[in-house]
């Protein structure tokens, strides 16, 4: 039996929301297996900061939560393009708690910093916050390992040399705290 992973969106596109989708089952092949569903949310108006021109990432964190409740499943990534941030920090690129998490597109696209948009590069970048907030929902903290997806990223450029898939010492924890095999759950 595999993990349910529910994919929604709010203000983003389903191409997008798909290619979340899709890495995030690619990253935890045997983990997780999502819902064919991609529910569209209403972004929560109450969270956005006119002085910062953002989101609280939180509000669609606990929208996530919500959704994954409704829809009985065991985890749930909201995708969206808007901008996100947590306090204290200038933006996030995306948030999460046991269960439930956030991916903000904004900030993965070319154009957001006056550049050509480049679709290999955005995909690669959500792959690896996607993954990234997926494995926070399932228990996993930051790795110190570059080469691990779980590791912190503060900058696109980060993104940009951080690696696409979990390490050996991350997988361990996961299967650890599942009981999971290379292969999935036992």
């Amino acid at each position: 039996m595999k993990l349910k992973l529910l994919v929604a969106r709010a203000e983003s596109t389903l191409e997008e929301a798909l290619a979340a989708r899709r890495a995030v089952e690619a990253g935890f092949r045997g983990v997780v297996e999502a819902a064919s569903e991609v529910p569209e949310v209403s972004a929560p108006g109450w969270a956005y900061s006119r002085g910062r021109r953002q989101y609280l990432a939180s509000a669609f964190v606990k929208l996530a939560e919500e959704a994954r409740r409704a829809r009985r499943a065991d985890i749930a990534l909201i995708v969206t393009s808007l901008d996100l941030y947590a306090p204290g920090l200038n933006f996030v690129f995306g948030e999460a708690m046991l269960g439930a998490g956030v991916v903000s597109t904004a900030r993965l696209k070319q154009s957001f910093w006056g550049l050509p948009e480049d679709s290999k590069l955005f995909k690669r970048r959500l792959t690896i916050v996607a993954r990234h907030e997926v494995g926070h929902a399932l228990g996993l903290p930051h790795c110190m390992n570059w080469s691990c997806f779980m590791h912190f990223h503060n900058s696109v450029y980060e993104l940009d040399i951080g690696g696409t898939e979990l390490c050996e010492s991350c997988w361990r924890r996961l299967q650890a705290a599942y009981g999971l095999s290379r292969g999935g759950l036992r």
